[in-house]
C-alpha cells in the first residue's frame, strides 16, 4: 500500500471508529487533523505521516470511552496501530 492509500485508509479507519462508538468525537478529530497539517507545513514535516499519525494516535478513544475505560485508549490505540501498520509498505524507520 502506498503512502497516499495509507493516509486514506487510516483516515477511514478512524472515522469508522468514531461513527461506530461516538460520533460527537468527529469534531475533535478535525481539530487535531487541521492542527497537525498546519504544524507539518510550518516545520517542514511529512504531511502524509502526520495525517497517518493523527488518524491513529487516539483511534481507539471512542471505543474505550464507550466501554467506560477511557484510560485504556492508549494501549488499545497502540495495538490497533501496530496491526494497521503490518499491512503498510513502509520502511522500518518510517514506521
Amino acid at each position: 500500500m502506498n503512502i497516499e492509500n495509507l493516509v486514506k485508509t487510516a483516515d477511514a479507519f478512524n472515522r469508522a471508529e468514531i461513527q461506530k462508538y461516538n460520533p460527537d468525537m468527529e469534531f475533535l478529530y478535525h481539530i487535531s487533523l487541521d492542527a497537525g497539517i498546519r504544524l507539518a507545513k510550518k516545520y517542514g514535516a511529512d504531511e502524509n505521516l502526520v495525517k497517518i499519525g493523527i488518524s491513529l494516535m487516539d483511534c481507539k478513544l471512542p471505543e474505550a470511552s464507550h466501554l467506560g475505560t477511557p484510560k485504556q485508549h492508549i494501549s488499545m490505540s497502540s495495538n490497533a496501530t501496530k496491526e494497521f501498520l503490518k499491512e503498510a509498505d513502509l520502511d522500518p524507520n518510517t514506521k
